[in-house]
């Protein structure tokens, strides 16, 4: 399977582990709950959407996944969700739309942990994030474990 994006063309490779990080924590997800879990997965980015997309759906996860600020404010209008992770930045830099789709998910879905992904990382947008009730706010990239580990646990609890 490729991936025509951009400049790029991305090849699917199998990692080592992938699978077997998946296999064990959809194990672990099926002793600790029974419902299944919904994720809202945001970021402009075609790639690193698809690639964590993938990842979470091979841990057992439903996820919706989406390009831009008007398609998850559609989706959390009209569906519930236990968790929402958000890219910080949709059209540059300077931008910071992520931070509408924290305000929509704290609006429309009060109880689930949300995530801010950025590759601008800056105390003031860490602050912010916070202030606005994110759960965690992570680097790009961010280590594919490390967001199943994040959602497993509060999945558990």
């Amino acid at each position: 399977m490729s991936l025509q994006t951009g400049h790029f063309r991305l090849k699917a490779v199998r990692l080592p582990g992938w699978h077997d990080r998946c296999n064990q924590t959809r194990r672990e997800r099926a002793v600790v709950s029974q419902e299944p879990v919904r994720i809202l997965l945001a970021d402009d980015e075609e790639a690193p959407l698809l690639v964590v997309k993938e990842y979470l759906r091979c841990c057992g996860w439903e996820v919706d996944a989406v390009r831009s600020v008007d398609e998850a404010r559609q989706l959390l209008e009209t569906r519930g969700y236990s968790a929402v992770i958000t890219d910080l930045r949709f059209s540059g830099p300077q931008s910071a739309e992520g931070m509408s789709i924290v305000r929509l998910a704290r609006t429309h879905n009060p109880t689930a942990p949300v995530v801010v992904m950025t590759g601008y990382f800056s105390p003031e947008a860490e602050a912010e994030a916070r202030r606005l009730g994110v759960d965690a706010f992570v680097p790009k990239p961010v280590p594919l474990w490390e967001l199943a580990r994040l959602v497993q646990g509060w999945a558990a609890s």
